[in-house]
């Protein structure tokens, strides 16, 4: 393997034996703290062949102290003109807003041209200002979705689900269902 956890449960690296990047593809350079990329890895170990690097098409956050997997990059859905959403994204939103969501899933539709994106949720606090926090925090979770939330091309809005077993297709939950044809 890559590497293992301590005894406080953080990733540690095996750096004698491989390279690890995170990368921002679309800037192509190295990311900054608290910026998030693809990991790359280079292996150290195979003597007398190439390097070579690995892009394990996982999404990570690398911080000052070890670095946080969000997922992966297949899971992301392009909404409009190459502008995608990435599970992380909408995690990120709805665990800030509503600390005891137990699950969630992004249904995406489109109506009258424009591009709806239903976050159902299995929450206790279901007040209208919290569903109103977590669609402002929604619709700014990146650049490119604000302008076209600006654009009106995207429209966020929260549906409250009592049953969690909604969410499961064949036991396992899907968290993007894009429904547009």
């Amino acid at each position: 393997g890559l590497g293992g956890t301590d005894d406080t449960g953080k990733m540690r690296l095996f750096t004698d034996d491989f390279i690890f990047e995170i990368w921002n593809e679309e800037q192509n350079r190295p990311c900054d703290i608290d910026e998030v990329g693809s990991l790359l890895v280079t292996s150290l170990y195979h003597r007398g062949s190439p390097l070579i690097r690995y892009n394990l098409q996982d999404l990570v956050r690398m911080g000052r102290d070890g670095f946080e997997i969000l997922g992966r990059k297949s899971e992301c859905v392009v909404l409009y003109d190459s502008v995608k959403i990435f599970p992380y994204q909408i995690d990120l939103c709805i665990q800030e807003v509503f600390q005891d969501t137990v699950n969630w899933q992004c249904c995406i539709t489109e109506d009258d041209g424009k591009i709806v994106i239903t976050i159902k949720l299995v929450v206790n606090d279901i007040s209208v200002e919290k569903r109103d926090e977590a669609v402002r925090k929604l619709e700014k979770c990146s650049i490119d979705i604000n302008e076209l939330v600006l654009c009106q091309k995207i429209i966020f809005q929260i549906d409250i689900i009592d049953d969690e077993d909604y969410f499961m297709v064949s036991g396992k939950g899907r968290k993007i269902i894009d429904m547009r044809k």
